[in-house]
């Protein structure tokens, strides 16, 4: 068994919780984590930002940080606001129920960990996540 770590902040996969469940082994307390585009398996342990990989194959760097399903360009879409975020930014301001916005690809140097789509709020990007918007293209 191979194990590899992956830093979240370096990686193109877009790792979600599979389960809600904790579960624990000899290493500590962890979450299960799996890539959404290529399926890739992690684990999470408590206070870090590491995802730890098992693998029987060898993989890569270029397989650890780079998903093989990764979407290059986001394709024009537009989105109309369910729900306005329960953030107190001001960047928020403009994503008021029912404004509708088109979606623009992640800012150099942001995760993009939690599902859902960026759009411009008031001076700089914000994310929306799944549940606060409909899709209308």
């Amino acid at each position: 068994m191979n194990i590899y770590k992956i830093d979240l902040n370096k990686t193109s996969h877009e790792f979600e919780k599979e389960q809600l469940i904790v579960k624990s082994d000899s290493s500590g307390t962890y979450v299960v984590y799996k890539c959404k585009r290529c399926g890739l398996g992690a684990r999470k342990y408590k206070d870090s930002d590491l995802l730890i990989v098992r693998s029987r194959k060898k993989l890569t760097d270029e397989q650890l940080l780079r998903c093989s399903k990764e979407i290059i360009s986001i394709p024009a879409k537009r989105i109309r606001v369910l729900h306005k975020p329960n953030i107190a930014n001001p960047a928020f301001d403009n994503l008021i129920v029912g404004s509708e916005h088109e979606c623009i690809p992640p800012p150099p140097g942001q995760p993009n960990r939690l599902p859902g789509v960026w759009v411009n709020g008031i001076g700089e990007p914000v994310k929306l996540l799944n549940g606060e918007f409909e899709w209308i293209d």
